[in-house]
This record gives structure tokens, C-alpha cells and sequence, in this order.
């Protein structure tokens, strides 16, 4: 077979199988939780066991953004020779999760798809029918987080302050830079404010006034405002990227000096980085390289 796609839950491993079968294809991991090429939250590709490319997921859990599951997925396809194997994330049973699956199966084009014993999925509607196999158990959570937290000590340790100037880069993957920028001089506790739609983000302390909210969201034409603090930006996972969006270097967001316009990056990139987009990610570390959990979907 040319193509074939691996689906496990998270308590499957295709380590064993890969190992044998897959001798002398290309290897495309879809599986930010693997930190067995690297750090995790990327998608990797692999060639003789070596990684030639890869992409920011910006989390452990894909389905967090599924459309930069599914860009990133399809941009690494097209790096992948014709043998290739396509190994998923762990399957949790959700709508969004079964979606994200069938779509990227589409993506893919499989000739065989070959699903765990025991992963909680729906066999209808795939491209190619599924075939159920048994595979060896997967490490427990606790060993797979201190696999992780292995690999976030070894990036912090190799990583260097970069100080980028927001007004000359794109942003991804946040709520921030998503909107059109809006001067609020006026309302001193108000650090910055943009407007998307009927929203307007504020980046203000938490003891920001309903006098000065109502203000800006009848200065912004909204209709209603999301507030950030200044601080909820602070250990966020992101990537350095070029303008064609090619990922270059993980890092790990310290601050965010909105009177400025810089952000304060500790990343292993030597500096100066040519950035061009900043991508945010969802998983928020300490100093120490301990997970802290991901942010809600668009909160920051």
C-alpha cells in the first residue's frame, strides 16, 4: 500500500508497528502529544527516522484549532513522497474530534486505514474501510508528561530572549491581531483595543470600570467587549514563522509591553529571528517547563 493512516485512542500506541512496517516510507505524525522527535505540540515528518519537516499545532490537543490541524496537515502532505504513513492524534470520542478525523482521512486519500483495538470510532463515512488491529498499550499519562516536560527543559535550556516588535508582524491563532486597532487614549486602563465584527478586545487589569468598558464598546461601534489581561499572555507556547507561514522555532511568550509594542520571546532561534508571523498556541508553561494547561479556544 502507498498510503495508509494510522487511528488510535490514547491509550494505543503504533511505536511497534511503525518500527516494522514502516521501513523505508515516509512517516507524517499528527500527534502533538508525541515528544519522541522533538518537542511536542508540532506535527512532525519523518524520513529514515529523522525529522526533514514540520509544523506548529500550538497544543497537545489538535482539535483545539482544527482549521490549523487541517492547514498544517495538508501543507506537510505535500512534503511526503508517495510511501507514506499518516499517524492521528489520540481519538477522543467528540463531534469535533470524529470530524476532524474523517476530513483529514480526506486529505490524505488512504489505501488502507488501520484503527486500534478498543478506540471508541465510528467506521462509517471513511474513504476506505477501516480495519481493526491489535497494538500495544501506549505509556501511561503520567510517563507521556514527564516525556514532555524532558523536552520543554531541554528547549528553555537551549532558548534566548528575543525582543519583536509587534507593529511589524503578523499574528496567528489569537484573538489579538485578529481585529482592526482602535486609540482609546482616553481610557487610561485600557493598554490596547482592537475590533473584529461586534466584538472589541480589550487588554486592560482585571479592575477595569463598566463605565470605561461601556466607553469603548460605544467608541469601538460593538456590541459587546472580551477583556484580556496583560498577563494572561505570559507562557504561551508560540512559533516563529515566515511570511509563507513556514514554521521556524518554537518559543515561549515571557510578556507583552503594549505602551511599546514589544513582546519578549525565550526561543532556541539565534537572534536576531527573521519573524514574520507570530503564532500563538494554546498551551501555557512555567519557567520550569511544567504544563500548565491550554487556554480556551480564542480567549487570548
Amino acid at each position: 500500500m502507498s498510503r495508509t493512516l494510522l487511528v488510535g485512542s490514547h491509550t494505543s500506541s503504533w511505536r511497534e508497528w511503525v518500527r516494522d512496517r514502516a521501513r523505508g516510507r515516509d512517516v507524517l505524525i499528527l500527534d502533538p502529544a508525541d515528544g519522541s522527535h522533538g518537542p511536542p505540540c508540532r506535527f512532525v515528518l519523518l524520513r529514515e527516522g529523522k525529522a526533514v519537516e514540520w509544523a506548529f499545532a500550538g497544543a497537545i490537543d489538535p482539535t483545539r484549532d482544527p482549521i490549523r490541524t487541517l492547514a498544517e496537515a495538508s501543507r506537510l502532505l505535500g512534503h511526503c513522497r508517495a510511501e507514506v504513513v499518516v499517524q492521528l492524534y489520540g481519538y477522543r470520542a467528540t463531534p469535533v474530534g470524529r470530524h476532524l478525523n474523517l476530513a483529514i482521512a480526506q486529505i490524505v486519500k488512504p489505501d488502507e486505514i488501520l484503527v486500534a483495538d478498543g478506540t471508541p470510532l465510528d467506521l462509517r463515512g471513511w474513504p476506505v474501510g477501516p480495519q481493526t488491529i491489535a497494538t500495544e498499550v501506549g505509556f501511561p499519562d503520567l510517563v507521556q508528561q514527564a516525556q514532555r516536560r524532558a523536552r520543554w527543559i531541554e528547549l528553555l535550556d537551549r532558548s534566548v530572549e528575543h525582543a519583536i516588535d509587534l507593529r511589524q508582524i503578523a499574528i496567528q491563532g489569537a484573538r489579538l491581531g485578529s481585529g482592526i486597532s482602535v486609540h482609546l487614549s482616553e481610557l487610561e486602563p485600557v493598554l490596547h483595543a482592537e475590533v473584529a465584527g461586534g466584538s472589541i478586545l480589550l487588554v486592560a487589569p482585571r479592575d477595569i470600570g463598566e463605565g470605561e468598558i461601556s466607553q469603548a464598546i460605544s467608541f469601538g461601534h460593538a456590541s459587546r467587549a472580551h477583556i484580556v489581561e496583560p498577563e494572561a499572555y505570559a507562557g504561551l507556547l508560540v512559533s516563529f514563522a515566515r511570511q509563507d507561514g513556514e514554521d521556524f522555532a518554537l518559543g515561549i511568550l515571557e510578556s507583552i509591553d503594549f505602551v511599546s509594542g514589544i513582546v519578549r520571546v525565550k526561543s532556541p532561534a539565534v537572534a536576531p529571528a527573521p519573524v514574520r508571523i507570530l503564532k500563538f498556541g494554546g498551551l501555557r508553561l512555567d519557567r520550569s517547563g511544567k504544563e500548565l494547561g491550554e487556554v480556551k479556544p480564542w480567549a487570548v
